[in-house]
């Protein structure tokens, strides 16, 4: 078994959940290369209870995924929560749109 296997053992059996606990879970799949379950927690998750960097990882997994559906429902959730104009969340979501293909030059950059 391995280690994120472990804590999502503990995570499952705990009482209560707070936004450290579902950001040490999200990011802790990301970083292991489990992006499907990254996004499958996010979607368990209360999205108000979420914060900048749950965001950010999470839009991180579905750039792994190549989900950008779900990307673009994150990035709706995070401008509804004032998140997106965070500099990472921002970060994540430009390079999410760009692994996916999901942008179309409209401007040019300076």
């Amino acid at each position: 078994m391995w280690e994120i296997d472990y804590a999502c053992q503990l995570f499952n059996e705990m009482s209560e959940r707070n936004v450290v606990s579902w950001f040490a879970m999200i990011s802790g799949y990301d970083q292991a290369e489990r992006a499907l379950n990254a996004v499958q927690l996010f979607s368990r998750m209360k999205v108000e209870q979420a914060n900048e960097f749950v965001f950010a990882s999470d839009v991180s997994a579905c750039a792994s995924l190549q989900a950008v559906d779900v990307g673009k429902w994150i990035h709706l959730q995070s401008m509804v929560l004032g998140y997106a104009d965070v500099s990472f969340v921002s970060n994540s979501l430009v390079s999410m749109y760009m692994n996916c293909g999901g942008v179309v030059m409209r401007c040019q950059c300076l």
